[in-house]
């Protein structure tokens, strides 16, 4: 996919769920996994590389009630949680991030342009973000 913000290559599984991006912005290889047909983890490794957990960037999703609770970065060796809050569609609309309170509002299409590093991997209806 090619835009006019950069690009993108996507894969698919045999269940039509998104399980690998990579964005031209980042150059990392975004693998995506699944628990049901909810994103449970994402491992984020440079574009090229194997896979190693003590370089490698991993995010886990937290779910209670159907509905992302919470977020787990690893980064290495470092660990830190997120408490997410979200609407109705499931859209991260709040995060609690190492004691600082951030909320979210997303346009009609789902776009949001205060996106940080630290932000939540899931987006606006459970959407994984393009950077």
């Amino acid at each position: 996919v090619i835009s006019e913000k950069g690009s993108g290559r996507y894969g698919y599984d045999a269940s039509n769920r998104l399980c690998w991006q990579i964005v031209d912005k980042t150059q990392q290889l975004h693998r995506l996994y699944y628990r049901g047909n909810k994103l449970a983890n994402e491992w984020l490794t440079p574009e090229g590389q194997a896979q190693d957990a003590a370089k490698d960037n991993r995010v886990r999703l937290v779910y209670a009630g159907g509905s992302n609770i919470a977020q787990i970065n690893q980064d290495g060796s470092t660990s830190t949680t997120s408490l997410i809050g979200t609407d109705a569609k499931n859209s991260v609309i709040a995060a609690q991030v190492e004691g600082k309170n951030q909320q979210y509002q997303y346009t009609p299409y789902g776009y949001r342009t205060d996106v940080s590093a630290g932000d939540s991997v899931a987006e606006a209806s459970e959407e994984n973000r393009d950077e």
